[in-house]
């Protein structure tokens, strides 16, 4: 990074490099920070995740199949944070 505050990222959903400024940038916070070159990848990546039910469904599931945090994260793309939660609220934990 130099000091004109830009970037170059590459998309999480098509990989296409592009130029972000430090302060402004399509991005989500999944297993660290998602950049996105426009709109529409950052929505159909949302989109390819599911909704928040059946993010949570999935999670349960894979907890009760007895994958570990990792083997969830990596399977399903989510955060760590959501599947401890899980796992605290079933009283599952690793």
């Amino acid at each position: 990074m130099d000091n004109t505050g830009y970037n170059e990222k590459s998309c999480a959903r098509c990989g296409k490099p592009f130029i972000v400024h430090s302060e402004w940038a399509f991005k989500r916070v999944a297993n660290g920070r998602k950049y996105f070159c426009s709109y529409k990848c950052m929505r159909e990546w949302e989109n390819e995740r599911g909704s928040k039910a059946e993010r949570r469904e999935r999670i349960i599931q894979a907890i009760n199949d007895g994958l570990t945090t990792n083997e969830i994260v990596s399977l399903l793309n989510v955060d760590h944070s959501a599947v401890n939660y899980w796992r605290r609220k079933l009283g599952n934990d690793d």
